[in-house]
């Protein structure tokens, strides 16, 4: 299965609960976000790509769009590790996704 399809899949069993749980929205949380750049900084200062990413003005750091700032948004950890983080989260309940909008609180 290629990473694609997996995040996809977990998606949509994400929605799905979203939807039967009567939430409108998903959103991790604050301390959900910082522990992930933690977790995917700490996967590209392990490889070669850090040291010339400035440089090359890659991609994942945003480098090539300009006045972006320069902060790791891709998983340099491995498929393996990524696909066993989105199984947690769901085994979890998703509790690092609760911040989204109840339904009762839009109407």
């Amino acid at each position: 299965m290629v990473t694609i399809q997996a995040q996809a899949e977990w998606l949509a069993r994400a929605f799905a609960w979203a939807d039967e749980h009567g939430m409108v929205a998903l959103e991790s949380t604050a301390a959900a976000d910082r522990a992930w750049m933690r977790e995917s900084t700490a996967a590209v200062e392990s490889t070669v790509m850090k040291r010339y990413a400035q440089q090359a003005r890659a991609w994942f750091y945003g480098g090539n769009v300009d006045g972006k700032s320069f902060a790791v948004n891709t998983y340099f950890g491995g498929v393996p590790n990524y696909l066993a983080a989105c199984s947690r989260a769901e085994r979890d309940g998703y509790r690092d996704l609760l911040s989204g909008v109840a339904l009762e609180e839009v109407h």
